[in-house]
């Protein structure tokens, strides 16, 4: 078995360990333990696996999407069972992945907008940071992460302060403010440190009343944020930011 072939079964080795009995499974993941590069390609894989299980288990899925993945797949309700074969619930994965993709596509951004009655500023920005989880779309490149908000027309990020390029993203959530106006959250990890880095236009009015270039807390959230290029960056962590306090030079 050569290292391609191990990465395509291995692609569909779920996470709960379901598959390590499989034959094939086990002589890939043997592979995959004796090559680094290919064990870190496989550990990703594994929490991108992990990311969108959770997302799928939360999806409360409506018949109407059931029957339009259904007729996508030019079977009915009641159609017999295809043949049994090798690994055969590839099949359902692929059509949970349709339908979670059917039913993200057809929702609103986010929910509702956030209420925000009584809340300051820093408490508001709290507030998102504390709904972050789920993400909505878990990807590890940060062009693909911009890509995919630009398409859904919310913000994206046009600079970073020069600290901050090693940065990499886990993924990214679309939420609403108080007036309903998009907030991107991209979810991040830098200097071993999970943070997420929050993205509005500048002319929002949650944007125009937080302070700016200054560390503020609020609800266990460190909070720094800047204007640059038309909109305003909000970077938020419960962790320790002596390293990303270091970072924050103007980009």
């Amino acid at each position: 078995m050569d290292k391609d072939t191990a990465k395509q079964i291995l692609s569909a080795y779920r996470p709960g360990g379901q598959d390590s009995q499989d034959a094939d499974m086990r002589e890939a993941l043997a592979l995959c333990r004796a090559d680094a590069g290919m064990q870190g390609w496989f550990d990703e894989e594994q929490t991108i696996d992990r990311g969108m299980t959770h997302v799928l288990k939360s999806i409360h899925a409506p018949e109407a999407g059931l029957t339009a993945v259904l007729k996508l797949q030019q079977l009915s309700p009641n159609a017999p069972k295809p043949a049994r074969r090798h690994l055969p619930w590839l099949g359902l994965a692929a059509g949970l992945i349709l339908l979670f993709s059917l039913v993200h596509f057809l929702r609103p951004m986010s929910d509702a907008p956030l209420t925000a009655e009584g809340l300051t500023p820093q408490e508001t920005i709290a507030y998102l940071a504390d709904t972050a989880m789920p993400l909505d779309y878990y990807n590890k490149e940060m062009p693909d992460v911009s890509h995919w908000l630009s398409d859904r027309q919310a913000p994206s990020f046009s600079a970073l302060p020069a600290g901050l390029q090693d940065a990499r993203p886990n993924g990214c959530r679309v939420l609403l403010d108080a007036e309903g106006n998009p907030v991107s959250l991209i979810c991040m990890q830098f200097a071993g440190e999970r943070v997420h880095i929050m993205v509005m236009s500048e002319h929002t009015p949650l944007a125009q009343s937080l302070s700016k270039e200054q560390w503020e807390e609020a609800d266990g959230w460190k909070q720094y944020s800047w204007n640059a290029g038309g909109q305003t960056y909000v970077l938020v962590s419960k962790g320790d930011v002596t390293k990303i306090r270091d970072a924050m030079t103007p980009a």
